[in-house]
């Protein structure tokens, strides 16, 4: 079962970053930089970054939080 998921959340993932190269592609092609799939990357490495700092977060008991 273990193998399956993991097949499964590769597959996920390689859908993923297929869906992002062809959208970096078409930014590119229309902007005519060529820096742009990197740009989006890095823009969606950043997102990915903050929603597990937020589920981070949200998963602390209340009396360890900082805020």
């Amino acid at each position: 079962m273990h193998a399956l998921l993991g097949y499964i959340s590769t597959t996920i993932i390689i859908i993923i970053i297929i869906i992002i190269s062809d959208l970096g592609r078409r930014i590119t092609n229309i902007s005519g930089e060529a820096r742009e799939l990197s740009f989006l990357f890095q823009r969606v490495s950043v997102f990915v970054q903050r929603f597990n700092a937020i589920l981070l977060h949200d998963c602390m008991p209340a009396a360890d939080r900082t805020d």
